[in-house]
């Protein structure tokens, strides 16, 4: 029979993946976002002439782009997904091996908890 975990680790384990979830989606979206408008941009560029074609993109798409463009930059939110991610795992890894483990004890949960936060610290 497993060993009930202590609460503020598990709580740190939602965290941890709620964090990876916000900023995975964050950066495919901010990415998606500027790839799509830059096309669009592109396409109204080309086919100005052409009235039939002409989509009327207006310069607040621009702005738009350049922000999504900037913000996925700055941001870095691939980097901070990967950072909570690798500290979900780790933080999983050692309470898996605190629950299978007759002498699983809470000092490794402790130290598994303090590299997790290291690894988030780091992509700061």
């Amino acid at each position: 029979m497993s060993k009930p975990v202590p609460k503020p680790i598990t709580d740190q384990l939602q965290n941890f993946r709620m964090c990876f979830w916000f900023w995975n989606i964050s950066h495919y979206m901010l990415g998606l976002s500027a790839a799509l408008g830059a096309s669009l941009i592109a396409v109204n560029k080309e086919n100005a002439g052409h009235p039939l074609v002409d989509i009327g993109i207006s310069i607040n798409l621009g702005v738009a782009v350049a922000l999504a463009t900037s913000a996925l930059t700055f941001l870095k939110a691939s980097a901070k997904a990967n950072a909570y991610i690798q500290a979900w795992r780790l933080l999983h890894n050692e309470v898996v091996c605190f629950q299978l483990s007759e002498n699983g004890s809470e000092d490794k949960l402790c130290d598994a908890h303090r590299k997790a936060e290291e690894i988030v610290g780091k992509s700061d």
